[in-house]
């Protein structure tokens, strides 16, 4: 278990940035804010990698996805020029032999932006993985000019248990300024306590900022987290730009052509008891995509067979992961007209409502709506058609909406709105307005969630929040 222990943020003298903001122009990408990322004691902590230079073909911003029960991983590297030929190298830690080398699948990346700079992408799958194991790996790319290749640091990852229960972390709404969770989800990921991270949306604020310089550095910084611990996220409305491009590229290790979709914003995986759905509903949103009706049409399909195709004897629970929230009381946009059009659906030209997500949900009887974008933490009691179904979470009739949008934004958090109070009095449970990440502990019968605060002075609060959701194992929800 995480202990709550102060974090010394004293930073590290401060290295050549990878970017210099006197050479770059004061002016945003189209649609983003253009906040320089500046060294911070959150994003400084034991000599951050975003704050770096990187040579041509030296990799930069590790992270990998596991598939359904850590079976095999998929890597992810970038450099700042094409590589003859790039390399993953992984061995378990407790074994002899020699190391299995794969080489990457490559491609170009141009950012949307008006220098339309480019950024050389390389990914590369693993073999089965054994259950239970400890793996070290490294990646590489050859220089053109020299013919040598230049690796990474060595990292090291592993594998699920064959124990029916295991943990994760949450968290969600992290830059790379005022990153106040950061060093303690480092801690958490050195720990080999958790499986995976889930991140529920809004990273870097954002991707594509300064020709997708601000991605960059978020990347390298979060490799300490991604570079270690499997990355299972969301999109967010932060990272829409040009087409959700950066997110799509930045984010293809996630299984979603195992999934059966197109790209990386919507795919499934099973992680023992549990079926977890990532899903943008950036897709309610006009102007996001070019054609949002056809996308959004066909994400609901796609849901509907995905949902449909669980078996809830091996995976008796079901997490829904998104952005957007559809429950919430901050006194946030987020928690009215935005909640509403995603429980009921949007208005088409003839009047009539088509979408909802709410009914598709129940429908499948889902156990815990997952989102951040409100910068708060809160969770209700089960919900359905914005009523209360019990006050407790003994066997729920209805799922649970829990935000986790707290881990560190530079736009601030969001207070709770008084006047809900009476116009939403049933289902609200518990709201807090500060800094922090979850964990949970899961098991066939149980989820028990855990909403640890971070301090802003650098150190690990108290915890703020614990519940946990029973199930008899022979019911479906």
């Amino acid at each position: 278990m995480l202990l709550a222990t102060a974090i010394p943020i004293a930073g590290p003298s401060y290295r050549k940035r990878a970017s210099n903001p006197n050479s770059q122009p004061k002016e945003a990408c189209i649609g983003c804010p253009g906040v320089w990322s500046i060294p911070d004691p959150y994003n400084t902590l034991n000599n951050a990698d975003w704050n770096i230079t990187y040579g041509p073909t030296q990799p930069q911003q590790l992270h990998f996805s596991f598939a359904s029960d850590t079976a095999y991983a998929r890597f992810q590297f970038s450099t700042l020029a094409a590589s003859p030929r790039s390399y993953l190298k992984y061995w378990p830690v407790e074994q002899q032999g020699e190391p299995t080398i794969v080489t990457t699948e490559d491609w170009t990346f141009v950012d949307g932006g008006a220098q339309h700079r480019q950024l050389y992408m390389h990914q590369a799958t693993t073999k089965r993985l054994e259950a239970g194991c400890k793996y070290q790996y490294q990646v590489g790319s050859q220089s053109s000019t020299t013919g040598s290749v230049q690796w990474s640091p060595i990292y090291d990852f592993h594998t699920a248990s064959n124990s029916e229960e295991f943990e994760f972390l949450i968290a969600g709404d992290l830059g790379v300024s005022k990153a106040v969770a950061l060093p303690h989800l480092i801690t958490a990921t050195q720990s080999q306590n958790y499986d995976f991270i889930v991140n529920v949306g809004d990273q870097a604020y954002d991707f594509a900022d300064f020709d997708g310089v601000k991605g960059d550095q978020y990347m390298n910084m979060m490799q300490a987290v991604y570079g270690r611990l499997s990355y299972q996220g969301v999109q967010g409305n932060h990272e829409i730009a040009y087409d959700g491009s950066h997110y799509k590229n930045r984010f293809k290790t996630v299984p979603y052509e195992e999934s059966g979709y197109k790209n990386p914003l919507l795919y499934s995986y099973n992680h023992k008891s549990i079926h977890f759905v990532f899903f943008s509903t950036e897709l309610y949103f006009p102007g996001t995509y070019s054609d949002n009706e056809q996308e959004l049409r066909e994400a609901l399909a796609w849901l509907e067979n995905d949902l449909s195709s669980v078996d809830r004897n091996k995976q008796p629970w079901i997490i829904f992961v998104t952005h957007r929230p559809i429950y919430c009381t901050a006194e946030k946009e987020g928690c009215t007209n935005e909640g509403e059009m995603i429980r009921n659906g949007k208005i088409g030209k003839d009047g009539k409502r088509w979408g909802a997500l709410e009914p598709i949900l129940q429908n499948h009887k889902v156990d815990l709506y997952l989102s951040g974008h409100v910068h708060s933490y809160e969770r209700t009691w089960p919900v359905a058609d914005n009523r209360a179904t019990s006050m407790d979470y003994e066997n729920p009739s209805s799922m649970v909406a829990l935000i986790v949008g707290n881990a560190g934004e530079p736009q601030g958090n969001a207070g709770y709105n008084p006047t809900f109070e009476e116009q939403f009095p049933d289902w609200k449970a518990f709201h807090y307005a500060g800094y922090g990440f979850s964990t949970v502990k899961a098991s066939p019968s149980s989820l028990e969630f855990t909403h640890i605060e971070a301090k802003l002075d650098g150190s690990l609060g108290s915890v703020i929040d614990q519940f946990t959701i029973h199930k008899e194992q022979d019911t479906e929800n």
